[in-house]
């Protein structure tokens, strides 16, 4: 459902003037369990770089996974990508309400891992969800209380993650509203 993907490709491209490609490794509900194996596909595509999300889906109480294990499949995804030769950006999307939010309730520190990692990685990291705190009525655009209105999502998320990673390139690609 996400449109966001597409735009910041068509944003970058015309910050970098060149084409730009973004390939979607996605699946609904997976963990960074599943990352991990789909990571074996990474070498054959030889991406410049690689954003990685699993915090919304690792910090659920019935099908995610320990804290623990979520760093350290986020640990080895980095470390896979860098291997490859790619840069990584640990990216937050959306917070969750209602019912999603009960079964993540320690969503928090799932999303602390983010900035750690980026840290010590050296990866880089860009925080959705305080994007979209600052959105006023950002609750009515998560009908189901985790999937965005793919329109707002894109709002929030595009323009901003576009200009960070146009940075990320050495390019200056517009001045976000607020620090990524």
């Amino acid at each position: 459902r996400a449109v966001w993907p597409d735009r910041v490709q068509d944003l970058l491209g015309a910050c970098l003037e060149r084409p730009v490609e973004i390939v979607r490794m996605a699946r609904a509900g997976a963990s960074s369990d599943w990352g991990v194996a789909e990571a074996r596909k990474l070498p054959a595509l030889r991406p410049d770089l690689v954003i990685i999300e699993f915090s919304i889906n690792d910090a659920d109480l019935v099908d995610g996974l320990s804290l623990r294990a979520s760093r350290d499949n986020h640990a080895a995804l980095i470390g896979q990508v860098v291997e490859g030769g790619g840069a990584v950006v640990l990216m937050t999307t959306n917070p969750v309400g209602r019912l999603a939010a009960l079964k993540r309730p320690f969503m928090p520190a799932y999303q602390d891992l983010y900035p750690d990692l980026a840290r010590t990685s050296g990866a880089g990291f860009f925080d959705g969800e305080r994007r979209w705190r600052k959105r006023p009525g950002w609750r009515a655009a998560l009908a189901d209380g985790v999937h965005p209105d793919p329109a707002v999502e894109a709002e929030v998320i595009a323009a901003p993650l576009a200009q960070f990673l146009g940075r990320a390139f050495g390019r200056d690609c517009g001045q976000p509203t607020e620090t990524p």
